[in-house]
């Protein structure tokens, strides 16, 4: 019998049949990072191919596909879901959903190699912050680069964008669409996948040596969502250590300004990042 479940950064927990389905509610607040490096899926998708797995080259460039299908249909805006973001950064209702997501090299290779982490056993559990880290620090590890807000104001959070994740892992016969399905019918997964504040996206695959299990790893970068630990932020996102005020901008400006306009980053502050994780 086919298995599978599921797990994203929002909260509560569900038994479905033979499903299990559990959401992480925030309990920290988190910011979202965005990156210039698009590429198109056949270029950055893992070559390795399993005869009897889901998990296949085509199948990562289908769902992303599919994705940005399901993000165009109107119909699909109006479900129950709760969609707290929507009412953030004065964008007009009619405008959620109109932007196709780009395919993000470095998030593809974040995502393949986290989906890899989990299906190996290198992780130590199965989650989205992993020795304190959540989607946000692995992707910066990964060679992402996050980028100004263009929604807020400066003197708000998220000051830049940072990247939100969904997982699944179950019998490695699951086909992506039965993945993206799961996703749709959770309205935390749900939520990141109608997010308006989307800004690219990037997903992955890996099954198990015994190629019975297969983990799904998506990546969805943000201009308003929170990712990371307290811990992580204090070290790394403040002013002064990842980002600083652009010459000429006043503090009593921000509120006036978008922080695309006000701050610029610290290039040092990626760089130590990446170095931790060496």
């Amino acid at each position: 019998m086919f298995k599978f479940t599921l797990i994203n950064v929002y909260s509560a927990e569900y038994v479905i049949k033979n499903m299990r389905i559990k959401h992480i509610l925030p309990a920290f607040i988190i910011f979202l990072l965005t990156s210039s490096s698009l590429i198109r899926a056949q270029d950055n998708l893992t070559s390795v191919n399993y005869e009897n797995s889901g998990c296949t080259k085509q199948a990562l460039e289908d769902i992303i596909k599919a994705i940005n299908q399901y993000r165009a249909d109107s119909k699909n805006w109006n479900s129950s879901v709760t969609q707290a973001e929507f009412t953030l950064g004065g964008v007009p209702e009619e405008e959620k959903g109109i932007i196709e997501l780009s395919i993000n090299k470095s998030l593809m290779t974040s995502a393949n190699e986290t989906a890899k982490r989990f299906a190996n056993g290198t992780y130590p559990q199965w989650d989205h912050l992993i020795n304190g880290e959540g989607p946000t620090m692995r992707a910066i590890r990964s060679g992402w680069m996050p980028t100004m807000n263009k929604i807020f104001n400066a003197n708000e959070e998220p000051v830049f964008t940072m990247v939100t994740e969904n997982l699944w892992e179950g019998t490695s016969r699951y086909q992506w669409r039965d993945v993206l399905n799961a996703w749709k019918n959770s309205p935390g997964h749900n939520t990141t996948l109608l997010s308006r504040g989307a800004v690219s996206i990037g997903c992955g695959c890996a099954d198990t040596k015994d190629q019975q299990e297969s983990y799904w790893v998506l990546l969805v970068e943000m201009e308003d969502s929170m990712t990371e630990s307290d811990a992580v932020m204090e070290q790394y996102f403040k002013e002064g250590i990842f980002y600083k005020r652009k010459n000429g901008v006043k503090r009593s400006d921000l509120s006036k300004i978008k922080a695309v306009d006000a701050y610029e980053f610290i290039e040092d502050g990626l760089d130590k990042i990446r170095d931790a994780g060496k």
